[in-house]
């Protein structure tokens, strides 16, 4: 199964223990697309137009974007902290 938003792959492994399902296994991260996003790309070229704004709205619930930011070293992330914050 894929998760388009976060472009995650997620490979889920259940066992029935006493008649409940329980979730032992999420795994497999793709690579994130957010260093190359076509919508990051409007923010920075114009952070007032209507794609740059969704995406500056869509960056702060997203996991996907979490989760580039900390796969990045502590340098880039902090950068990129202070300039979409």
């Amino acid at each position: 199964m894929t998760c388009r938003a976060t472009k995650r792959r997620i490979n889920l492994v259940a066992v029935n223990n006493e008649d409940r399902l329980k979730i032992i296994k999420i795994g497999d991260l793709e690579m994130s697309n957010c260093e190359n996003c076509k919508f990051r790309a409007k923010y920075d070229n114009n952070a007032r137009s209507i794609l740059g704004r969704i995406w500056k709205w869509h960056i702060g619930w997203c996991p996907g974007w979490k989760a580039y930011l900390k796969s990045l070293p502590d340098e880039k992330r902090k950068k990129l902290r202070e300039q979409y914050s």
